[in-house]
């Protein structure tokens, strides 16, 4: 057995590849990695318990090593303003019905929202405003610099 006991690490490291290949989680791919370091154990002569040693061996070390990094690296957070209500933070859009500190109506991004200002004069239709926060429903907006464009 000793002799193609190789063959079966290499089929175990197959396997968990192809695993890998469906869950996308780096761990199945750690525990390949280890069984192709059992595989060359194997075949440079080690016996079994030896060679199942180095596997696991290997396969921890990954896990607690490399997959951090490459989960870190290969799957960013995700900012919570990307999606969602929050993503019209930061975005322009323009003045339905006047706003002023009080009440108002903007359409941003298509959407019409109710929007309310920190600035001392009311903001007239028509005219340009910037997202700086969402408060519950209500959008809290500045005017546009000029030149935005929503």
């Amino acid at each position: 057995m000793n002799g193609s006991a190789w063959l079966m690490w290499l089929g175990v490291a197959l396997a968990m590849a192809a695993v890998e290949a469906v869950t996308v989680d780096f761990v199945f791919i750690m525990l390949a990695i280890g069984a192709l370091a059992g595989a060359l154990a194997s075949f440079l002569g080690a016996g079994f318990v030896l060679s199942a040693v180095v596997a696991v061996a290997v396969a921890v070390g990954l896990l607690f090593t490399l997959r951090p990094a490459l989960r870190k690296r290969l799957r960013p957070k995700r900012d919570n303003r990307d999606i969602g209500p929050m993503s019209v933070v930061g975005l322009t859009g323009y003045v339905v019905e006047p706003v002023s500190d009080t009440a108002g109506l903007v359409k941003v991004h298509g959407d019409l929202w109710t929007a309310r200002t920190d600035v001392r004069t009311t903001l007239p239709l028509g005219s340009s405003v910037q997202v700086v926060e969402l408060q519950g429903a209500t959008l809290l907006v500045d005017p546009a610099s000029p030149g935005a464009h929503y």
